[in-house]
């Protein structure tokens, strides 16, 4: 894997689209077994009891700090965990100028990509019921580039604002009937506080931690009104599945503080295990992105693998577009952002295969069948002595006693506490050393494992091997990148020495070295 610069615009895009990109991989993959036939109804409720089980939650409070010199509201590190995924602010600085209208600048955390954004918001309040709420909206920014949003889109981020702050339950006090005249940060010899002044009344003060805590309150509301929209027990969302013409038809709608989302026209078709779309169109509050593309699909030693060959954005409405203009000469950075946030979710979600290996996806009588790798046999030969070995397939029974059977021992290396451990059942990224008392040949036959990837730590580590064929390791497919030497070492048990190889073969076992804790891919 290679490291690059993304530009913001290509973020935020990458994020708006990565999740509808994952409903490409709809196989329910730990339900049953791998060879079966899925109905469309067997596939939406696998999305739907998928979604049902996400719980938001706030896994870091919003701080907030007051500076009356700048006249400045910080907001910092507010970030909500969604399976593992976490998704939040940054920061976001108000600067207050005696008004009742204060820039904002701030930048988002979208699934580990950090999107900046900026506008001028006129806040209105008429005490003491309210509620706090926006009245305008001008200078609108996303990622550097200025949106230029007609009047209708700009009342609707109002409106949508307007909802959040409404569901959150934040409030302010005020005088009864008063009307907001100005915002400011101010000290007047108790520390900076936030200052509003009134119509009639006040003025009214709150401090950073009364701040502090009227945000930490609003957080936890959303957390608690997002957790209970997921759900519930009639949920107020849909995710529509549909095999039509021989696709598999998918369609999504969510409406949750005052943002509706529309996912529609995903039509995705397969031939063996590549799948491709056209015409999908994701829409936020009428806003909307069409796009279309090509992808491949596979089991990566029970591992889920989606990735993506072709991404074309086909149109979006005005106030998209800039994004897209943005992103045109780097179409090939936004594909490789993409798959990168894919893999993350992926990988948040716990989402697995019920099978080693894939073997095909295609449409048969109405059902999308799912078909597993045919069984191989692999011989393992062992010379008296000790023998360095990996099975790069997945047997109906993994017990060390039913792969090696009659061996004198079996050991393995634990890379976390640096010794050797006896090892109860056979992981095909790992190695062995299997001592025997004369040649032998152990034939093994299951699913052959034709990739896997497999957390490293920093130092060295035993790995296995893949079947079929060979793996170049001079360069080594590894997250972050150069963290694994380009070199391993097998045991010859002919020579009874070590032979340092770039080639990873079938059923040898490795000694790698790692100069970080990183994540190795071999297929």
């Amino acid at each position: 894997m290679t490291g690059r610069t993304h530009s913001v615009a290509q973020r935020l895009l990458s994020a708006l689209v990565a999740i509808p990109m994952l409903l490409l991989f709809v196989l329910p993959g730990n339900v049953g077994a791998c060879d079966g036939n899925y109905s469309a109804a067997d596939i939406q409720q696998w999305l739907e009891d998928e979604i049902a089980a996400t719980h938001p939650s706030v896994s870091s409070p919003p701080s907030v700090a007051l500076n009356a010199d700048t006249h400045q509201i910080v907001i910092e590190d507010f970030v909500l965990d969604m399976r593992g995924e976490e998704l939040g602010l940054s920061y976001v600085r108000l600067t207050a100028d005696g008004t009742t209208t204060v820039e904002v600048a701030g930048e988002l955390d979208l699934l580990g990509k950090k999107p900046r954004f900026g506008a001028n918001v006129t806040f209105g309040f008429t005490g003491p019921d309210g509620p706090l709420d926006v009245t305008g909206i001008t200078d609108a920014e996303v990622a550097g580039s200025s949106l230029s949003l007609d009047a209708a889109s700009l009342d609707a981020i109002e409106d949508a604002v307007n909802t959040f702050i409404l569901k959150s339950g934040l409030s302010i006090s005020a005088p009864d009937g008063a009307v907001l005249q100005t915002i400011d940060i101010v000290d007047e010899g108790e520390g900076p506080r936030l200052k509003t002044t009134w119509s009639d009344g006040g003025p009214f003060y709150l401090d950073a931690a009364e701040i502090e805590e009227a945000l930490d309150e609003m957080a936890e509301t959303l957390a608690t009104k997002a957790d209970n929209y997921l759900s519930a027990e009639t949920p107020d969302w849909a995710i529509l599945v549909e095999f039509a013409d021989s696709e598999l038809r998918l369609a999504a709608e969510f409406t949750i503080f005052g943002v509706e989302v529309h996912l529609t026209g995903l039509d995705v078709g397969f031939t063996d295990l590549a799948a491709s779309f056209a015409g999908a169109r994701l829409s936020l509050n009428g806003a909307y992105i069409d796009f279309s593309g090509d992808a491949t699909l596979k089991c990566r030693n029970h591992q889920p693998v989606i990735t993506l060959t072709d991404f074309t954005l086909v149109d979006a409405s005005p106030g998209l577009q800039k994004l897209i203009d943005a992103c045109e000469s780097h179409e090939a950075t936004l594909l490789e952002l993409l798959n990168e946030l894919i893999a993350s979710i992926i990988d948040a979600s716990g989402l697995r295969c019920a099978c080693a290996t894939l073997e095909s996806v295609y449409f048969a009588e109405g059902t999308l069948v799912t078909e597993e790798a045919a069984d191989q046999t692999v011989d393992i030969s062992l010379i008296a002595g000790w023998n360095m070995v990996s099975v790069p397939l997945e047997p109906d029974d993994l017990s060390v006693d039913a792969i090696f059977p009659d061996v004198e021992a079996v050991y393995t290396w634990n890379p976390s506490t640096k010794s050797y451990v006896v090892p109860d059942t056979i992981d095909p990224t790992k190695a062995y050393w299997v001592a025997v008392v004369t040649d032998r040949t152990i034939p093994i036959t299951g699913t052959p494992v034709n990739g896997w990837q497999q957390d490293v730590a920093a130092g060295w580590n035993m790995v296995g091997s893949v079947e079929p064929g060979t793996v170049d390791f001079d360069e080594p497919d590894d997250d972050p990148d150069g963290g694994v030497e380009g070199f391993a070492y097998w045991w010859d048990p002919a020579t009874k020495s070590y032979q340092n190889v770039t080639v990873i073969d079938p059923t040898r076992g490795y000694w790698v070295a790692a100069t970080e804790a990183c994540c190795l891919i071999v297929e």
